[in-house]
């Protein structure tokens, strides 16, 4: 619970990231409401237990020093994301950063499963899931990033990572008879009020991201999309 939470709650650094440095502009009250109804949301998904198993003790004494490393290992990916969402929002820019981090995460896979191979491939439901979910992740990952300048960081980070973990959750309860805990579903329902906010802050934006001029909504090659790519968003991540 503690690696998921602090994983996930890295994408503040792109966040910030977006709306500080690369396109400075101050998103509206609702969509920095629906933020930190994000991260309030994922710490209350992670310190919710599971009600019917018993609590899991840590490894050793390095794993919170790995934990908060890999938190940190986060927070520059999303950074990455957001710069090449920004930045470099053509479609290869995308293919190259899914395909290099595919290829990284293939690398390190590999490592780990030479070393424990038994644990790792013996179950068939493993081995098809994990294959299926890197496929799926290698596809939307350039989406999502195409996203960012349709929306900006500040709402393509939180829907995209809130909205999969809600999900996961809820099937895991729903096909696998997971019992959450209280806190754990108070923290999807508040996932997904603040992703409301999020999307109804996003309509009301009337300028495009970074401009202070009026506009319908963003507009990219003479189209207005605001609601569109909202859609297009929630649409890659599903």
């Amino acid at each position: 619970a503690p690696t998921a939470t602090i994983n996930n709650s890295a994408m503040i650094f792109g966040v910030l990231y977006g709306v500080l440095w690369l396109d400075p502009h101050v998103p509206s009250v609702w969509i920095l409401a629906g933020v930190a109804g994000v991260l309030a949301a994922l710490v209350m998904v992670g310190l919710g237990r599971d009600s019917g198993a018993a609590q899991a003790r840590p490894s050793g004494r390095g794993w919170l020093p790995m934990v908060l490393a890999g938190g940190a290992f986060s927070g520059v990916s999303f950074m990455a994301q957001t710069y090449v969402g920004l930045r470099h929002p053509g479609l290869d820019s995308c293919l190259l950063y899914a395909g290099v981090g595919f290829s990284l995460s293939a690398v390190i896979l590999f490592l780990s499963v030479a070393r424990t191979p038994m644990i790792l491939i013996q179950s068939k439901r493993e081995r098809v899931g994990g294959i299926a979910l890197g496929l799926l992740n290698t596809v939307s990952t350039p989406l999502t990033i195409l996203a960012f300048k349709l929306l900006g960081s500040e709402i393509v980070l939180p829907v995209s990572v809130t909205l999969p973990t809600v999900m996961v959750l809820i099937l895991g309860a729903v096909l696998y008879r997971e019992r959450l805990s209280r806190l754990t579903w108070a923290g999807c329902l508040l996932a997904v009020v603040s992703v409301g906010l999020i999307g109804y802050g996003s309509t009301r934006e009337a300028s495009p991201v970074g401009s202070g001029e009026a506009a319908p909504g963003i507009q990219v090659s003479g189209v207005g999309c605001q609601e569109e790519g909202i859609g297009f968003c929630l649409l890659a991540n599903f």
